[in-house]
């Protein structure tokens, strides 16, 4: 969230040099994430590894509530935006068999009917979506956020289309990255009218089934809710499982496994398979993201080139959840990552490539804070990093504290005392105000920032 650099955005915001000697062993990677479900970073974590072909898997913890099953690699997560690399994948299949065009306009797909307020609305391109380069921000209006899943659930494709009418585009399409769920949720759109079926449907036929990826789906059966985990937003506070509107569903709806995560890397960059073209058209670079050294994006694939590397993957963040995908197709090792917490594992995805030490997790001591003493810090407000704007909002949900980012999704935060909150890996604190002045913060930790309250 505030660290700009998120879990969402992934790991590849930093260039990296892979050499196989500097990849921790079974043994190393088993103590440590196992280390890590003791410290309370997660109920379980699952850990997929693919090495020219050979996979492997490692795991630890407990990933159902009520249940003494340990996790494994058949253990169902939500994968949230690993699910738009499913989508551009599709996307790209169907630029390559001529059924679409990259630079086909948006408005070729929708309603004829529809009376723009930005005439530049006109001119996103499907490239423009898949690229994150449209101009939609993540969030189109302001919903109630003590209720987000409900609006998530009811957010349609049809509200989607209704939005964009009205919506003022802040910069032209083409000219800068930002990230939002609605550009996969347009994409979605677009390839299910072209094909005349179901987002469902589609995955199935085009990957899953020819892939054998037989837990990764939408709408999981009754013996994949069996191998479903429970969504924590910590150990010990358990939230229930999103309900994804069609607006977002290309975006966040696929639930998977690490083995069949691990499978679609296979399939798709070390052997041969009817979507390696697709592939390869994914993942070509198109536009510099500008927010991440050294990362560029490709349709809806982030790619980082080391000096011995080229690296391409996507992560997902939701409630109770938390994954990573990634594949360096010159080495030809690729990692995946599940959690069925909130709390962030980029640091293990990193060290899974042999980069850098897993940050231990330690549980903040939070100290209690007052309804009257927190509707102090409520509210909305901007915040920069560099060139970087956002908004975030502070609130109290169901008796915890939490503060939510459009790019980055909700998260829990923890009084530390003297205005002063902790933040998965950032403390901010708030300075007192007077008068008229507004309250803001500064934050420090892994990315420094400023804000200040617009409401």
């Amino acid at each position: 969230m505030f660290k700009v650099k998120s879990a969402l955005l992934l790991l590849l915001a930093a260039p990296f040099t892979l050499l196989s000697q500097d990849y921790p062993t079974h043994r190393e990677i088993a103590r440590a994430i196992e280390k890590e479900v003791r410290n309370g970073r997660s109920n379980c974590i699952v850990v997929g590894i693919i090495d020219h072909g050979t996979e492997k898997y490692i795991s630890a913890g407990w990933p159902f509530e009520g249940r003494s099953e340990e996790a494994d690699e058949e253990t169902v997560f939500e994968i949230a935006s690993v699910t738009k690399v499913f989508v551009t994948t599709i996307l790209a299949d169907l630029v390559l068999k001529g059924h679409l065009s990259l630079d086909d306009p948006l408005i070729k797909y929708l309603p004829d009917s529809l009376i723009f307020r930005d005439v530049n609305c006109k001119k996103i391109t499907l490239e423009h979506l898949a690229t994150h380069t449209s101009g939609l921000s993540a969030i189109l209006d302001k919903p109630d956020l003590r209720r987000l899943k409900e609006y998530r659930e009811n957010f349609s494709h049809d509200d989607l289309i209704q939005a964009l009418e009205t919506y003022q585009l802040p910069h032209s399409p083409g000219t800068t990255f930002d990230y939002s769920n609605y550009n996969m949720g347009f994409l979605a759109y677009v390839i299910c009218k072209v094909t005349n079926k179901e987002l469902e449907t589609l995955f199935q036929e085009v990957i899953c089934a020819p892939f054998q990826m037989q837990n990764t789906t939408m709408h999981l059966t009754d013996e994949q809710e069996a191998l479903f985990a429970t969504g924590y937003i910590r150990p010990g506070r358990p939230t229930s499982h999103v309900v994804w509107g069609t607006a977002e569903a290309g975006a966040a709806a696929l639930r998977s496994n690490a083995r069949d995560l691990i499978t679609f890397e296979r399939k798709l960059f070390y052997e041969d398979s009817h979507l390696n073209d697709a592939a390869k058209l994914a993942v070509k670079a198109r536009f510099d993201s500008t927010q991440f050294n050294h990362t560029q994006i490709g349709l809806g694939w982030f790619i980082t080139e080391g000096r011995n590397s080229l690296t391409v993957g996507h992560g997902g963040s939701v409630d109770g959840f938390q994954s990573m995908f990634m594949y360096d197709t010159v080495n030809h090792r690729g990692v995946v990552v599940l959690s069925n917490s909130s709390r962030e594992i980029t640091d293990i995805g990193l060290y899974l490539f042999g980069v850098r030490r897993i940050r231990q997790f330690k549980p903040v001591k939070s100290k209690a804070i007052s309804d009257e003493r927190f509707v102090e810090f409520e509210g909305t407000y901007s915040f920069n990093y560099g060139d970087i704007s956002d908004t975030i909002d502070i609130y109290k949900r169901d008796g915890l504290h939490f503060v939510f980012s459009p790019n980055v999704g909700e998260l829990e935060m923890f009084y530390l005392g003297r205005n002063t909150f902790y933040i998965d890996g950032l403390t901010i604190r708030f300075d007192k105000f007077t008068g008229d002045k507004a309250r803001h913060f500064r934050g420090k930790g892994e990315q420094n920032l400023f804000g200040n309250r617009i409401e």
